[in-house]
């Protein structure tokens, strides 16, 4: 039996441990100075929690920006939520890790 390294999934999971890294100490500590983040998602990925007005305006994928109002800010080790402003309204979502498309 040949031993095969999957070297992309290994990058791919590394480049996820760092993105839940990341988001888990701004959920902490909130954004230094003046950053942001885009993150684009796969909205119909299995575990996808999002209004069904956000659903019927972004199919199949959706960039997030997390800057300048968010609250409830909750990483765990499979996905983060969070709620956020679309229009004045508050509206709460769950995004798995395996559902970003690019940050």
């Amino acid at each position: 039996m040949t031993f095969r390294i999957d070297y992309e999934k290994r990058i791919q999971d590394s480049l996820k441990q760092a993105i839940r890294l990341i988001l888990e100490e701004v959920s902490e500590k909130g954004l230094p100075g003046n950053h942001h983040f885009y993150i684009t998602f796969n909205s119909q990925f299995p575990g996808i929690e999002m209004s069904d007005w956000l659903l019927e305006q972004y199919p199949e994928e959706m960039t997030i920006v997390i800057q300048n109002w968010f609250t409830d800010f909750i990483v765990n080790d499979e996905n983060f939520s969070i709620i956020l402003n679309f229009n004045n309204t508050p509206e709460r979502m769950s995004v798995p890790f395996d559902a970003i498309l690019n940050f």
